[in-house]
């Protein structure tokens, strides 16, 4: 996940969470909403109703939290309460 730090660019969906990072201690992190559900869930069958049944099933990208939160300086996710794979120690 890139912050707004990595890119140099600033994406207006990012909140500020006061929550510190249980990682390495940062002071804040990083919220955003998914782009491509609004709670964690999506119902296929409106894009296409001949393949998909009706019926709500957890989204692929966030994997069903509806957002994602991450630590903008060691990159821990805070929701998996993990560190992205190739990160340091």
């Amino acid at each position: 996940m890139k912050s707004v730090t990595d890119t140099g660019m600033i994406d207006y969906d990012i909140e500020i969470d006061d929550e510190p990072c249980p990682s390495c201690g940062h002071g804040y992190t990083h919220r955003r909403p998914c782009d491509h559900c609004e709670d964690g869930f999506v119902n296929h069958f409106e894009e296409d109703p001949m393949w998909y049944d009706d019926k709500d099933v957890p989204c692929e990208e966030c994997r069903g939290y509806g957002c994602f939160w991450w630590c903008p300086k060691c990159g821990y996710d805070m929701i998996r309460k993990r560190k992205p794979a190739g990160a340091g120690k």
